[in-house]
């Protein structure tokens, strides 16, 4: 039986951290579906991404990790046809919009990469830029 999983992220700036997570996925299940939260979600939720989000489709696509990559908002879609959520560590303990409360049973932890993130990188770059 093929076991399904789905995470979603923003993906802006793709790093090591993000790669690391989808290669943990896949650890996991046959069938990785990769999430990418759209501009205008992505900037409700954290801050307006400096890629677009077909930018941040295709660098997800070009590490070649992901059998489906799909632009979406931040409702949880996959409730019914998904066996495994995978969430980063960095959101034990608090609010999680993309996965329904009945179905936290059914989440992986993916290890956070510690010492990079993309908040990181676009503070790095400010510095440059002075």
């Amino acid at each position: 039986m093929r076991k399904w999983g789905v995470i979603y992220g923003v993906w802006d700036l793709f790093h090591m951290g993000h790669y690391n997570a989808l290669i943990e996925c896949k650890k996991h299940c046959d069938f990785l579906i990769v999430c990418v939260i759209n501009d205008k979600a992505a900037e409700e939720y954290k801050r307006k991404p400096l890629d677009n989000e077909d930018a941040r489709c295709e660098n997800v696509r070009v590490c070649n990790l992901a059998d489906k990559i799909i632009i979406v908002d931040r409702k949880p879609f996959y409730d019914t046809i998904v066996d495994i959520f995978f969430v980063s560590e960095e959101y034990k303990g608090k609010k999680l919009f993309c996965v329904p409360e009945h179905r936290y049973k059914d989440i992986v932890w993916i290890p956070y990469t510690k010492g990079i993130s993309t908040t990181k990188l676009i503070k790095e770059r400010k510095k440059l830029d002075e």
